[in-house]
């Protein structure tokens, strides 16, 4: 039998099926993850993890069956989120999640710089501090991260 793979990447852990090309579940597992919790209502998860989900569950579910037989793998997962690499592709910190409400500040300065309309306009959402952008300026304002490390528009 023939199957599609599908990796559900959520906020407590990846989610993973097996279905027929008849799109019939075949099977199904979690493989979890942690969330750290901080003050300022933070949420940070480390990426390794999602990728150490993705290992497991793909394994057990794969543990009795012909990995030539599956015919294609899917992704989905958190939207919003911050995950900082550098150059090599190294991560630099854990990974700010959608949940992460920590940049109010930087959300109140995007309004003031830009409004709420425009950055609908050219963003397609609300001007809130689950955004990435909002994430990534409060970064900026808030750790020292190398610049050396840090990917740049010439690399």
């Amino acid at each position: 039998m023939k199957y599609i793979l599908a990796h559900d990447m959520g906020t407590s852990g990846d989610k993973a099926t097996l279905f027929t090309t008849d799109g019939v579940l075949y099977k199904s597992v979690v493989a979890s993850y942690s969330c750290s919790y901080g003050k300022e209502n933070q949420v940070e998860q480390n990426p390794e993890e999602w990728y150490a989900a993705v290992c497991s569950a793909s394994r057990e579910l794969l543990k009795d069956e012909d990995p030539s037989d599956i015919l294609g793998i899917g992704f989905s997962g958190q939207m919003m989120g911050a995950v900082l690499l550098g150059k090599k592709g190294e991560l630099l910190r854990p990974a700010i999640i959608w949940a992460d409400q920590r940049a109010v500040r930087e959300t109140e300065w995007i309004r003031q710089q830009i409004g709420e309309e425009r950055f609908y306009q050219i963003t397609g959402n609300r001007n809130n501090p689950t955004n990435s952008i909002a994430k990534l300026l409060w970064v900026k304002r808030h750790e020292e991260l190398p610049i050396e490390k840090m990917l740049s528009c010439k690399d």
